[in-house]
């Protein structure tokens, strides 16, 4: 394959695509982007200088070196943003990067100052960058919430990484001088390897970063802050979504409002940094008493929603009341507190809308906080 074309194609698609991500920074700029962006800026001088030394032979020593130290730290960038993606960089292996590239760097470059070592130069250089985009791809596979398109990602780098193993154990055949002029399959692979990793830089670590700040995004307008659970406005749609569905079911379906029994005054006492851990260890404690399909969502204040669905409403109330006593025994640090629970329960084939049935379970939850508080009060709905 023509090397010069390759060349050609690389140096102006990645100028092509510095150009539009620096106009998609200008309003979505973080770390992850930053970096992204300085990787994307230092391979397209790369390609700049090879390829100004390809074509103006004088200046082939300084391009040769300038494109090499691109390079190295393009594929350091590539790899520090991924590993910032992934909720893995610390100050610390930050510097140990930029510390290790400076080192490689001044190794490529004292490599092609030397004569006749073209061989080691761009073998260091070459497994740098193998190396790099093998460690940003088993952080993008070994992330907890890794989604398909960043498995995808993380197996295109894997492939550019191979093309440039197999340019390094070429390059280590002493035997015979190793140039760029040289034709040699490994030229064509790293270069055809560099043209798949434009794409994947150009778009697809563009993706996985506005997938990651769309999920933030859902996150934010689905679940509560604080405690992790469903938010007002979701608990609510999704619950609508429940109850309309379950008119041909024989499950009965149960709404259930529950508080902590004098929050304010626990609140006032205590503190707010301590009124919210109780928030948090009392959700936490609810969660671990449901089931998968049951859903809980914070109300407002102290107030959650509970949907629950059983055979009876003898079983959900004997469900509530475990959660009641899980809740009495758990306890924040030496702090004692309790909940109520009003259960909302429908046993017929009714239509009818949430707001109906959030005002059953509330006048059950009054019901419950008049007689003694810490109970369960159980409702049934009616027409």
């Amino acid at each position: 394959m023509d090397t010069k074309t390759l060349m050609l194609a690389n140096m102006v698609g990645n100028i092509t695509v510095v150009v539009f991500m620096l106009a998609y920074n200008r309003n979505h700029l973080n770390k992850v982007n930053r970096e992204h962006f300085i990787s994307q800026i230092m391979f397209a001088m790369a390609f700049i200088f090879f390829g100004a030394g390809y074509f103006w032979y004088s200046f082939d020593a300084l391009s040769t070196i300038l494109g090499n130290i691109g390079m190295i730290y393009g594929s350091a960038y590539i790899m520090i943003s991924m590993i910032r993606f992934c909720d893995h960089m610390t100050a610390s292996l930050y510097k140990k990067i930029i510390i290790s590239s400076s080192i490689l760097a001044v190794f490529a470059t004292t490599f092609r100052i030397i004569p006749d070592f073209s061989n080691l130069r761009i073998g260091i250089v070459t497994l740098t960058i193998a190396v790099y985009l093998t460690v940003s791809s088993v952080y993008l596979l070994k992330n907890e919430k890794k989604s398909h398109l960043q498995s995808v990602i993380a197996y295109s780098f894997l492939l550019v990484a191979l093309t440039h193993y197999y340019r390094t154990w070429e390059a280590f055949d002493f035997s015979r001088l190793y140039t760029i002029e040289t034709p040699h399959i490994g030229h064509s692979l790293v270069m055809i390897g560099m043209y798949i990793y434009l794409i994947i830089s150009g778009s697809g670590v563009v993706l996985i970063s506005k997938e990651a700040s769309d999920e933030k995004l859902y996150n934010a307008a689905t679940y509560d802050g604080l405690t992790g659970c469903l938010n007002r406005q979701s608990i609510v749609s999704m619950a609508q979504e429940i109850i309309d569905n379950n008119q041909s079911s024989d499950q009965v379906i149960a709404l259930v409002m529950v508080d902590i029994d004098h929050f304010k005054l626990l609140n006032d006492d205590y503190g707010h940094d301590v009124g919210d851990e109780m928030l948090i260890r009392f959700t936490k404690t609810i969660k671990d008493n449901l089931k998968p399909e049951d859903l809980l969502g914070r109300y407002g204040g102290d107030e959650f929603i509970l949907l629950m669905q059983d055979e009876t409403c003898d079983l959900i109330q004997s469900r509530c009341e475990a959660i009641r006593h899980a809740i009495e025994i758990s306890g924040y640090e030496s702090i004692y507190y309790t909940a109520t629970f009003g259960v909302a329960c429908l046993t017929s084939d009714i239509k009818f809308d949430f707001d109906h049935f959030a005002k059953v379970a509330d006048h059950a939850l009054y019901k419950a906080k008049a007689k003694s508080r810490n109970a369960v009060y159980v409702q049934a709905v009616e027409a």
